[in-house]
Formats: structure tokens, sequence, C-alpha cells
């Protein structure tokens, strides 16, 4: 069997002498659909960017920075909503400030034995 346009074929024998078993799977043909070719050229354009210096590019420390900042300034919240955004940073704020007081008194108490 020779493969043809658009197949991918591979041969695989058995072991021990067995014979082997031909595998044949058809792939279907690409199409000169230029809404296709736009989504490609989008896709791998987007993929570029990001790993070239946007977010993916950017180091571990620097993206956590990032959605840290972004998450105590309420940036998720409605931003028409001036009491919705102020409430948003504040419980934030005061919830991690819970969390390191409880950080510090659990170092503490197992530091005393």
């Amino acid at each position: 069997m020779t493969p043809g346009y658009n197949t991918l074929w591979s041969r695989r024998t058995g072991g021990f002498g067995a014979a082997g078993h031909e595998m044949t799977l058809h792939v279907a043909p690409m199409t000169d659909d230029p809404a296709d070719q736009t989504e490609s050229r989008r896709i791998l354009e987007r993929v570029a960017h990001d790993s070239s210096g946007g977010l993916a590019g950017a180091s571990v420390m620097a993206r956590v920075v990032e959605r840290s900042r972004s998450h105590l300034a309420a940036g998720d919240a409605d931003q028409d909503d001036a009491i919705e955004v102020w409430g948003t940073r504040i419980g934030r704020v005061l919830g991690l400030a819970f969390v390191a007081g409880l950080a510090v008194w659990l170092i503490l108490y197992l530091s005393r034995g």
C-alpha cells in the first residue's frame, strides 16, 4: 500500500515473527477557506505575541504579583459601582491581614513546642 494524498500510513510488526498489520488513517483535506486561514493567522500571531513578551513570556513571579495586585484592587468588580469596588478592596485586604495573622500565630504556636 502506498500512502496517498492526505493519508497517514504506518506498518507495525508483531513480536516473535508474527505477521504485522497495516493501519491507515485518512485525514480530512485542507481547505482554502479564507475564514479558516484568517483564524489560523490570528492564532499564530497571538502565540507569537504571548511567547515574545506577553503574559506567557513574563516570569512566574511577575505574573503572580500582577495577579495579586489585580485581585486586591478589585479588578474583577463592577467598576461603575464605587461602593462595590471599595467594599471588595476592603474585604480582600482584611482577609489577607487575617490570613497573615493566622500564619504568624501558627508559627509562634509551633515554635513554643
